[in-house]
């Protein structure tokens, strides 16, 4: 049964009930109250009269039974004209009340197709009350289903156009060597096998992501030293900074406290954000990595000298496959989505990872925070 007649019988019901009691109760009273006014009323006629009339008897009866009958023939007429004003009144109800949870489910059902963009508005007379409360939830269930949407469609045509490159230098090279055109060289074979790896990479960074995205990685939480997770993250990646004329710079404060984290994870998080910071910073250039305890975390900034970002590289840079400078990025071999992991992972862990640039050529701040120790209950 739809809510429009769910409504209306309600009403009905409502109606018939008070009408019901209307009734029984003016039968039970309203006689036998007409009756004694008219008796009194009667009485002092009767009294001057005297003995002229007789016996009033049957004629007592008779008016009281005229009175009771002119009773019930209004209280039926009466009781049709309630039952049909119920009626008007129910379906003229229903309908105005069920008008607006229809329209919710007619927009929930074309969003359920996958037309995300549909929004719902609510009438003037449903402002503040559950109804608009639910529109808004859909409308905003919405919204996240288009964004994901959005998401999912660019990530397949990136990751398509990630592979298709190397695809095409495989195919291209094989056919050749079929051919007899290209010599199967050592040299050759090399780059075959450079783009394999580079395929696979990819592919390992696309499961990553899956999994930090929706929180499933593996983690050992556990207190640790932020100085020797810098320390060690530092020395993966200081002979690059080196060969590319970078000076890297550690800025640590002694007094930094424990944090709460995976320090295999944390590192992995900071060498992304020092190999970020060796892709866009032409030399020469520096790259500076500090540590500190901070309203109760711990706060690791990589700070560099290198190209900035604009302001919709800040609202992008942690989005899938974006990249400042995807030519820079690809020549050191990255996928575009390594912060994307990095953020997830430190969410993941209850803290946070955000940009900063003052703007092109002016360098960009990278802040990771971690939980201290002591604000967090290991078991």
């Amino acid at each position: 049964m739809k809510l429009q007649s769910k409504l209306f019988l309600s009403h009905m019901l409502v109606a018939l009930a008070s009408i019901l009691l209307f009734l029984v109760l003016v039968l039970a009273i309203a006689p036998h109250f007409l009756i004694s006014v008219m008796n009194q009323m009667m009485g002092a006629s009767n009294a001057m009269n005297g003995m002229m009339t007789g016996s009033t008897g049957p004629a007592q009866t008779t008016t009281d039974q005229a009175v009771i009958g002119a009773l019930h023939q209004a209280l039926f007429i009466a009781i049709l004209g309630g039952i049909l004003l119920a009626l008007i009144l129910g379906i003229i109800t229903a309908r105005f009340l069920a008008r607006p949870i229809n329209r919710i489910a007619a927009i929930a059902a074309r969003i359920e197709q996958g037309e995300y963009h549909q929004r719902i508005t609510v009438p003037a007379f449903n402002h503040g009350d559950e109804l608009e409360e639910l529109a808004e939830r859909i409308n905003r269930m919405a919204s996240a289903l288009e964004e994901t949407e959005q998401r999912r469609k660019e990530l397949i045509g990136d990751a398509a156009h990630e592979l298709r490159t190397p695809l095409t230098t495989l195919q291209g090279t094989l056919e050749g060597m079929l051919d007899g055109v290209i010599l199967p060289e050592p040299e050759r074979i090399g780059k075959l096998v450079d783009e394999t790896g580079r395929m696979r990479r990819l592919v390992d960074d696309l499961q990553e992501l899956s999994r930090a995205e929706s929180h499933r990685m593996t983690l050992t939480v556990q207190p640790c030293s932020a100085v020797k997770m810098i320390d060690k993250a530092s020395q993966y990646v200081s002979d690059l900074m080196e060969e590319n004329g970078l000076s890297l710079s550690l800025e640590i404060d002694p007094q930094t406290p424990m944090m709460l984290a995976d320090p295999d994870r944390a590192a992995q998080i900071v060498i992304n954000l020092l190999t970020n910071a060796l892709r866009y910073t032409p030399p020469p250039g520096k790259v500076t990595v500090s540590a500190e305890g901070q309203k109760g975390m711990v706060c690791i900034k990589v700070v560099d000298t290198g190209l900035g970002l604009q302001k919709e590289d800040l609202q992008r840079i942690f989005d899938r496959f974006y990249r400042v400078d995807k030519s820079r990025s690809r020549g050191f071999g990255g996928s575009g989505i390594g912060l994307t992991i990095s953020r997830a992972l430190a969410e993941q862990m209850h803290g946070n990872l955000s940009a900063e640039s003052l703007g092109l050529g002016k360098g960009s701040t990278f802040t990771l925070t971690l939980p201290q120790v002591k604000n967090i209950n290991i078991s």
